[in-house]
C-alpha cells in the first residue's frame, strides 16, 4: 500500500487520527514547514480551496470535483513533467483536456513527491476538503504512479479512511468557530459524509479500493 486519503467533514477530529499516523506509524506527510497543528499540508489545503473554486464551490459549499479520464490525466502529467513544455501549452484542448491541464499543473507536484516518497515509507493526506476534491486527487496519484520508472520498488495504490463525529457535536462545533446555524451545519454534515461514504464503499464507476471507517469517540477514547 502506498499512501492513506483522510476523508472527513470539518470539526470531526480526523486529526487524531492523522497524528497517530504520522508521529506512532511513521506515515510520510511532506516537509515540516508546510504542515499545521491539524496535520494538513497548506499547499494541499490551497489547492482544494481553487479545485472547488473551478467548480464554483468553497469548503462549506461543497461541489464534487469533476476528474479527467485516466488515460487523459496520465498524457498530461507526462506532459506537465516536461519542463520544457510551455505552460499555455498544455492548458489548450477541448475542455476536459484544459481541465487535466490545470489540476495536473497544480497537484503533479505533491502527488509526484508522494508517490516518490513511499519508496521509503507510506505517505498520508488530510483535509476535509479532500472528500469534495477526491476524484482530482485520485487522477492525479494514478497518474504520477504511471510516470515512475519501471522496476521502481514504490508501493502501489492507497487505500481510504473515513472518520465520522456525531452530526450535533460537529454542527455545534461549527456554530461556536465559525458562527455556521445549526441547521445549516447538519446539512454540510450530510453533505459531506456522503461523499465520503460514496467514495469509500461505493466505487462510484471505479474498481473496489481498501477503506475503513472510524468514529471521533472511538479515536478519542
Amino acid at each position: 500500500l502506498g499512501g492513506v486519503i483522510i476523508l472527513s467533514m470539518h470539526r470531526s477530529g480526523a486529526a487524531t487520527l492523522a497524528s497517530l499516523l504520522r508521529h506512532e506509524e511513521g506515515f510520510f506527510v511532506g516537509p515540516e514547514k508546510l504542515m499545521t497543528r491539524l496535520q494538513q499540508r497548506v499547499d494541499v489545503i490551497e489547492a482544494n480551496d481553487w479545485l472547488l473554486k473551478t467548480e464554483g464551490g468553497s469548503w462549506d459549499k461543497p461541489r464534487a470535483v469533476r476528474a479527467p479520464a485516466p488515460s487523459t490525466a496520465t498524457a498530461v502529467a507526462a506532459a506537465a513533467a516536461n519542463l520544457s513544455a510551455p505552460a499555455a501549452a498544455l492548458a489548450t484542448g477541448q475542455t476536459g483536456e484544459a481541465l487535466a491541464a490545470r489540476q495536473q499543473q497544480r497537484l503533479a507536484p505533491i502527488a509526484r513527491e508522494l508517490i516518490e516518497g513511499a519508496a521509503a515509507q507510506p505517505w498520508m493526506l488530510k483535509d476535509p476538503r479532500l472528500v469534495p476534491a477526491l476524484p482530482a486527487w485520485d487522477a492525479a496519484l494514478h497518474a504520477a504512479a504511471a510516470q515512475r520508472p519501471r522496476g521502481s520498488s514504490t508501493r502501489d495504490g492507497h487505500a481510504l479512511i473515513v472518520v465520522y463525529r456525531h452530526p450535533i457535536a460537529v454542527a455545534l462545533s461549527l456554530l461556536r468557530v465559525d458562527g455556521m446555524a445549526l441547521a445549516r451545519g447538519f446539512e454540510l454534515w450530510l453533505e459531506y459524509n456522503r461523499l465520503a461514504v460514496e467514495a469509500a464503499f461505493g466505487n462510484r464507476g471505479r474498481a473496489a479500493r481498501c477503506a475503513a471507517a472510524a468514529s471521533h469517540a472511538r479515536l478519542v477514547a
